[in-house]
C-alpha cells in the first residue's frame, strides 16, 4: 500500500475528515477527495458522500451543493446541484459539430460544468455543460450543452445543444441535434437534425413570382414524434470531389471512419407529426442561411407546421408544406393540406398544446398559427407552380400530367379552406365548431371533404391514430432500458470495506478503505481498487487497471482496464472476462468475454464473447452474441453469430437469430474471403430462429428503415434491404428489396441506382475496417459479387431450361429467390450484372496504401454528392 500522506492545506477545511492510507481526503461525509483537488475549490458546506471520488485540479463544488456515490473528474458544480449515482468526467478536448450545413446551430463541447440549482442521478456525463436548473435522469450526454430548466429523462444524447425548459422524456437517442423550445419527445426513435422553434410567415408576390419572409415567430417546438422514428441525415452522398472525378476512397483512417460520407440537414419544425417507424431522410447538401433559402429548395428536408410525415407510409424527405401528408419525394406520394381536412382534431389538440406551452404575454400566437400556415401552404404552392411553369388558373381537364393535376387540386383545396373562414382560434379554441368526444366538426369542412378537391378517402383521423398505427401490427415498440438499476448497486454504498487476509494483493496496488475484497481475489500491479468497489470469487484484476464502485465476481480482467459504475459476473466454473484496454461504463456484463480495447456506455451483455474493439453504444443489449470481428452494438441483439465486422447503428429494432458471414469470392481459380461490413439500422427486426438452419444470413449489405427480416432467409452482398424479406427468400448479390416479396425485387439495380451506397458504405467502410492483406482483398470484393450473380443467373435459366429440380446446386442454393423470379426479372439483373463488368467501373486498386479505381474506359463523375459512371478519360 502506499504510504500515508498528509495534506496540511486540507487540515482546517470544514468538510476534512482524514487522509487514507491512500493520500485521499476523507470528508465528514465519509466521501473521498484526491490530493490533486485544490481545497480552496471546494465549499465548506458541500455533502460529498458514500461511494464518491473527486479528481482532477479543475474540480470545483459549489455552496450547498451535494455529490453522492459519484465519479467526478474536472468537474464544476455550481451551488445547489444535487449528483447521485453518476459519471461526470472532463475527457481530453471538446469537439464541435454543425447541425446544419450554413452552421446556425452549432453544439460546442466545454470543460463540464454543472450550473446551480441542477439535479443529476443516474447519469454519465462527458465534456458537457448542465444549465441552471435543469433535472437529468438516466442520461448519457457527450458534447451536450444543456440549456436551462431542462428536464431529461433517459436519453441518449451524444452532440445536442438545447434552450431553455426543453423536456425530453425517453426512453429515446438524441444525436447531434439542436432542440427548440420545449421540445418534447416521449417515444424511443433516433433523431438527427435541427429541431426548430421558427415558424416563418411567409409572402408571395402575384406579379414577380418571389416569396419573401414578412416575420418570424418563435414559438415551443411541441411536434409529436411516433414510436421508432428516425431522423438519418446520411443518405449516402459523398463529400464534394477535386474536379468533380471520383479517384479513390480517400485516406484508411481506421475502423468506423468514413472520410467519404456526407450529412445532409434535417429541419423540424415546430407542430408537426412524424409517425411510428417512419425514417425522415436528409436530401439536400446545400448550407442555408436564413428561413427563406430553406423553403425555396424543395429537396431541402424541412417539416413545416402541422405536416404529417409517414402516415400510411415508410419514409419522407424533401419539403413538406403546412398541413401536407407526406409519405416520400414526389407529389404522388403527398396529399395537399391533409391534416385540415382529415384531421382537424389532432389540429385542434395540437393547437391547445402550443397555447399551453407558450409564456403568458405569447399565448396569443396560438390563435394565428392554424391560418398563417394555411397561408404558407398556398403561397408555398404557387412559388413552386410558378417555378415549373404550371398555370393554377388553368381548369383541371385543361392541366398536363399528374403533377399539373396535383397542383391544381391542392390550390383549390387550400383556398376552400381560407375562403372557409372556418380556422379562426380565440383563446386556443375554434371558433364556430362543435365537439363531440374527440371529435371536431364543422358543416364548412364537410363541404370541402364532398367537393372532391381531396383524392385522399381517410377521414376522420386523430392524433392518436398518427402514433400509434402499427403498420398491420408486425411492429412492435421497443423499449430502452438503461443496464443497471439503482438498486443493483446499492449494496457498494459502503464506509468500511474489508481485504480478506486470503486476498493477493500486489504492492503496488491502490485499494480504498471502502472496497470489499474477498479471499480467492487477485489484484495486479499499480491497479486502483476505487470506493464502493467489491471483488468477490475468482475474480483477478490486471495490471494497471482502474475500477470505480463496480462489483465483479468470478471475473478476470486484462491489463489497464477502466470500469466505473459497473456489474461484472461470472461463474465459478467460466470466469466473466473482459480484455485488456476495454472501457467500460454503467454496463451489466454478465457470463461474458469482452474483447480488448473494447468500448461500452450503458449496455447490458448476458452469455456473450465478443471480439476485439466491440462498441457498445447505450441502451445496447447483447443476449447470447459470438463475435470474431469487431462489431457495433447500438440496440438489442440476440442470438447472433457475427464472423465478420458488423455494425449496428443507433437503437435500430431488435435484431435476433443472425448469422452474419464474410463473403468469399472467386480471384484466379482460388477464393478469398472479405469480412465486408452488414449495415442494419432504421427499425429492421431480424427474427431468426437460433444460429442454425433457421438463422437469418447476412453478408456485407444494408438492411434499414422499417425492414422486418423473417427466419431461414439470406441477405447478399450488397443487397439493399427496406421491406420485409420472407423465409424463402435469399437475394442475389446488389439486389434491391423494397417491398414485401420477390416480384419487386430488382436484381443487381444497387451497382447502378444506388452506386453511391456501394462506394460510402460497402467498399469504403470495408476498407476502412481493414489492413494488410485482408484491404488489398477489397480490390476483388464488387467484381466478385458480380461475378458471382452472373453464375447463380446463369445455373438458374439453365436448370429452367433442362427442367431439373431447383436447388440441387449447393454453391447457388442460398439464393432461394432464384427459382420465385420471373425470367424477365433474371435477365434484366443478368444484363445490370455484365454491363457494369463490361464498363470497368468497379475495377479497384491498392498500392499498399491507398484504395483507388483503375478502370481506363471511363471515370465515376461526383456532382452534389451523386456520382455517375462515365466513359472515356477524364482529359
Amino acid at each position: 500500500m502506499r504510504p500515508r500522506v498528509e495534506n496540511p492545506e486540507w487540515k482546517g477545511h470544514a468538510i476534512f475528515s482524514d487522509v487514507d492510507e491512500n493520500g485521499h481526503i476523507v470528508t465528514v461525509h465519509g466521501g473521498r477527495i484526491a490530493g490533486d483537488v485544490d481545497p480552496s475549490n471546494i465549499s465548506g458546506d458541500a455533502i460529498i458522500r458514500g461511494n464518491c471520488l473527486l479528481e482532477g485540479a479543475r474540480t470545483r463544488v459549489g455552496s450547498q451543493t451535494v455529490i453522492e456515490d459519484s465519479y467526478c473528474k474536472d468537474t464544476v458544480i455550481r451551488e445547489g446541484s444535487v449528483v447521485r449515482d453518476s459519471i461526470l468526467i472532463m475527457s481530453g478536448q471538446p469537439e464541435s459539430h454543425q447541425c446544419d450545413a450554413a452552421g446556425r446551430y452549432i453544439v460546442r463541447g466545454t470543460d463540464v460544468e454543472v450550473q446551480s440549482g441542477v439535479r443529476i442521478e443516474h447519469c454519465h456525463i462527458t465534456d458537457a455543460r448542465v444549465s441552471a436548473g435543469s433535472i437529468l435522469t438516466n442520461s448519457t450526454l457527450g458534447n451536450c450543452d444543456i440549456g436551462p430548466g431542462n428536464e431529461i429523462d433517459t436519453a441518449r444524447m451524444i452532440l445536442v445543444h438545447t434552450e431553455k425548459q426543453v423536456r425530453i422524456d425517453g426512453p429515446t437517442e438524441v444525436s447531434e441535434a439542436w432542440l427548440g423550445r420545449k421540445t418534447h419527445i416521449d417515444r424511443q426513435g433516433y433523431f438527427e437534425g435541427v429541431f426548430s422553434d421558427e415558424f416563418p410567415v411567409l409572402d408571395y408576390d402575384e406579379r414577380s413570382g418571389e416569396l419573401s419572409v414578412r416575420e418570424i415567430l418563435h414559438i415551443p417546438h411541441v411536434s409529436r414524434y411516433g414510436t421508432n422514428t428516425i431522423n438519418s441525415t446520411n443518405s449516402g452522398r459523398v463529400l464534394s470531389q477535386p474536379d468533380g472525378i471520383m479517384r479513390d476512397f480517400g485516406p484508411q483512417i481506421g475502423l468506423w471512419c468514413d472520410p467519404l460520407l456526407s450529412h445532409e440537414p434535417i429541419l423540424l419544425g415546430p407542430l408537426c407529426w412524424v409517425s411510428n417507424w417512419t425514417k425522415v431522410i436528409g436530401k439536400s447538401t446545400e448550407a442555408y442561411k436564413d428561413p427563406l433559402e430553406t423553403v425555396l429548395d424543395r429537396v431541402h428536408t424541412y417539416l413545416m407546421p402541422f405536416s404529417v410525415a409517414g402516415f400510411g407510409g415508410e419514409s419522407t424527405f424533401g419539403l413538406v408544406m403546412p398541413g401536407e401528408k407526406s409519405t416520400g419525394y414526389g407529389n404522388k406520394q403527398r396529399s395537399g393540406a391533409w391534416s385540415f381536412t382529415h384531421c382537424p382534431d389532432g389540429v385542434m389538440r395540437m393547437v391547445c398544446r402550443l397555447r399551453e406551452a407558450l409564456d403568458e404575454d405569447e399565448k396569443h400566437k396560438a390563435d394565428v398559427v392554424v391560418k398563417a400556415s394555411l397561408a404558407n401552404a398556398l403561397c408555398l404552392l404557387k412559388y413552386q407552380a410558378r417555378q415549373l411553369h404550371i398555370d393554377l388558373d388553368r381548369p383541371r381537364d385543361q392541366q398536363r400530367g399528374s403533377q399539373a393535376k396535383w397542383f391544381c387540386d391542392t390550390n383549390r383545396l387550400l383556398e376552400a379552406h381560407i375562403d372557409s373562414g372556418m380556422w379562426v382560434f380565440k383563446d386556443g379554441s375554434p371558433v364556430g365548431w362543435t365537439q363531440q368526444g374527440q371529435k371536431w366538426h364543422h358543416a364548412k369542412l364537410d363541404e370541402i371533404r364532398s367537393s372532391g378537391f381531396s383524392s385522399d378517402g381517410k377521414l376522420d383521423v386523430s392524433e392518436d391514430d398518427l402514433l400509434t398505427e402499427s403498420s398491420e401490427g408486425v411492429f412492435r415498440e421497443v423499449y430502452l432500458e438503461n443496464a443497471l438499476r439503482p438498486d443493483e448497486l446499492a449494496q457498494t454504498t459502503v464506509t468500511a470495506g474489508s481485504i480478506h487476509h486470503s486476498a493477493e494483493i500486489h504492492p503496488s496496488a491502490v485499494i480504498d478503505q471502502s472496497a470489499r475484497i474477498g479471499p480467492e481475489v487477485r489484484v495486479g500491479p499499480d491497479a486502483y481498487i476505487g470506493p464502493g468497489t467489491v471483488l468477490e470469487g475468482r475474480t483477478v484484476i490486471g495490471a494497471g487497471s482502474r475500477l470505480f464502485r463496480a462489483i465483479l465476481r468470478n471475473t478476470e480482467t486484462g491489463r489497464d482496464v477502466r470500469l466505473v459504475r459497473c456489474l461484472a459476473t461470472g461463474t465459478v466454473q467460466e470466469q466473466c472476462v473482459i480484455g485488456s484496454n476495454a472501457k467500460l461504463t454503467g454496463c451489466k456484463i454478465l457470463s461474458c468475454e469482452i474483447g480488448d480495447h473494447s468500448t461500452g456506455v450503458d449496455a447490458k451483455v448476458v452469455n456473450s464473447t465478443l471480439a476485439t474493439k466491440t462498441t457498445m453504444s447505450a441502451f445496447a443489449v447483447a443476449d447470447n452474441v459470438r463475435s470474431t470481428r469487431p462489431t457495433i452494438i447500438g440496440g438489442a441483439m440476440t442470438d447472433c453469430r457475427i464472423n465478420t465486422v458488423l455494425m449496428s447503428m443507433h437503437s435500430a429494432g431488435r435484431v435476433s437469430g443472425m448469422v452474419a458471414e464474410p463473403v468469399t469470392v472467386e480471384v484466379d481459380g482460388g477464393s478469398v474471403e472479405i469480412p465486408a461490413v452488414p449495415m442494419l439500422g432504421g427499425g429492421c427486426q431480424i427474427h431468426g430462429k437460433g444460429t442454425g438452419s433457421e438463422a437469418v444470413v447476412i453478408e456485407g449489405a444494408f438492411v434499414g428503415s422499417n425492414a422486418i427480416i423473417e427466419a431461414s432467409s439470406f441477405v447478399g452482398l450488397g443487397s439493399f434491404v427496406l421491406g420485409r424479406l420472407g423465409p424463402n427468400e435469399g437475394l442475389l448479390p446488389f439486389t434491391i428489396s423494397s417491398r414485401h416479396g420477390p416480384q419487386t425485387d430488382e436484381i443487381g439495380a444497387v451497382l447502378t441506382k444506388l452506386s453511391n451506397l456501394v462506394i460510402t458504405h460497402m467498399i469504403g467502410w470495408t476498407y476502412q475496417a481493414l489492413h494488410g492483406e485482408e484491404a488489398a482483398n477489397v480490390v476483388h470484393l464488387v467484381r466478385g459479387g458480380i461475378k458471382q450473380g452472373i453464375s447463380a443467373i446463369d445455373y438458374e435459366l439453365h436448370r429452367r431450361e433442362k427442367g431439373l429440380r431447383p436447388g440441387e446446386n449447393q454453391d447457388f442454393a442460398k439464393y432461394k429467390s432464384l427459382p420465385l423470379y420471373s425470367e424477365e426479372q433474371l435477365r434484366r439483373g443478368l444484363r445490370t450484372y455484365q454491363r457494369s463488368l463490361r464498363q470497368g467501373c468497379w475495377e479497384l486498386v491498392f498500392d499498399g496504401k491507398n484504395l483507388a479505381f483503375a478502370s481506363t474506359k471511363g471515370f465515376w463523375a461526383e456532382k452534389q454528392g451523386h456520382v455517375c459512371w462515365r466513359e472515356g478519360t477524364t482529359d
